[in-house]
């Protein structure tokens, strides 16, 4: 996966800040030159360079990481990182959980056991 899904990302980048591709140019160990240099094939984007280009290009320095670690992972371990390492954003609902164990449960609160968690799993009618 591979320089063309980036090279596409950085050209829709370069177009929306008003852009040229001949626009896109500077000194060596610029992010410009480095756009560049991955436009034309002879390099890779560096993850830890992704914010700084990312900055010059007014994109979402999320997105173009995504995009750039799929320079050197395939989709399915991309995947795995963005789930192993994404954020852990609770629902509405699971806030509502969280905030009413807290005020019904005492300061020392131990993990579920085996009948806590049944009986969870029975309460929202999940059978696994």
């Amino acid at each position: 996966m591979n320089s063309l899904s980036i090279r596409n990302y950085l050209t829709e980048c370069i177009a929306t800040v008003g852009l040229s591709l001949h626009d896109i140019d500077g000194p060596s160990g610029s992010p410009e030159r480095l756009v560049r240099l991955v436009l034309d094939g002879n390099a890779k984007m560096p993850l830890d360079k992704v914010p700084a280009v990312a900055a010059m290009l007014n994109c979402d320095d999320r997105a173009l990481f995504r995009v750039s670690l799929a320079q050197f992972y395939s989709a399915d371990t991309v995947a795995l990182l963005e789930r192993m390492l994404g954020p852990q954003e609770r629902s509405a609902g699971e806030d509502a959980w969280v905030s009413f164990v807290r005020s019904v449960a005492p300061d020392d609160v131990q993990p579920p056991d085996s009948f806590a968690r049944n009986m969870l799993r029975s309460l929202l009618n999940r059978t696994t």
